[in-house]
């Protein structure tokens, strides 16, 4: 199972694809060039420990003068039985695009999954899907403050969704935060509060969004067997 991110902040831009863990290799990053599709490993393990199913990323230029890549890493391949024992817990990374220093910088979320900065890299959101797990989790997204050693820090609850688990996360120029969840794309502000929903239903059967991008004025939207695109008003990104 692979899935994938794009490095927008690289002035060479080159695609992140994620490799999860099966029952003989370990779950990894790669990043792809583009143009001439030409891979090169990133990060599979830390000091040894195999990864689990890297599922979603992130990137930051303005904390301390470095650039970070920040993904969470669920047991997502192995609670699905196609993957081997894990090595290492449900956990979010911050990678450092230069030293090549991985450290796992939150540990207590059942099933991290989706994971975005807002504009001024200041606050982190991190989506939590398995409430069908033992523990204190919930399908909500969670936001955190970063302190002086980029770390983060000060969790609270930003929403929780009313239809299936929040997937993927964006969040615009305005603040504002679009979540992938069961009834479609939730847009709320900074707050909390839901400003509109694009109907999942109008985009595909089973009403599920699977991913979605934002670029400019438009939203690419992956809805299970349908790629949609949507022209917006004005531009958010």
């Amino acid at each position: 199972m692979t899935q994938a991110g794009l490095d927008e902040q690289s002035k060479q831009q080159k695609f992140m694809r994620f490799y999860s863990r099966s029952r003989t290799t370990s779950g990894a990053i790669y990043a792809v060039n583009p143009t001439t599709l030409v891979s090169r490993l990133v990060v599979n393990s830390w000091f040894g420990l195999r990864l689990n199913s890297p599922n979603d990323v992130t990137f930051t230029t303005k904390i301390d003068g470095r650039r970070y890549m920040w993904f969470t890493d669920p047991q997502v391949a192995y609670l699905q039985n196609f993957g081997s024992s894990p090595q290492l817990g449900s956990y979010v990374y911050r990678f450092d695009m230069i030293t090549s220093e991985l450290r796992p910088v939150i540990t207590d979320l059942l099933v991290p999954n989706g994971i975005a900065f807002d504009p001024s890299e200041k606050t982190l959101y991190v989506s939590d899907t398995a409430p069908n797990l033992p523990g204190k989790g919930t399908f909500a997204v969670y936001a955190y403050d970063l302190n002086e050693d980029a770390l983060p820090i000060n969790r609270r609850v930003f929403s929780i969704s009313s239809l299936g688990i929040p997937d993927g996360i964006r969040v615009d120029k305005a603040d504002r935060v679009w979540t992938a969840e069961g009834d479609g794309i939730n847009v709320r502000n900074r707050q909390g509060t839901l400003l509109g929903v694009i109907l999942g239903l109008k985009l595909c059967e089973s009403g599920v969004i699977s991913n979605f991008a934002l670029t400019g004025n438009t939203v690419i939207i992956l809805a299970q067997e349908r790629v949609w695109r949507l022209e917006l008003a004005s531009s958010v990104l």
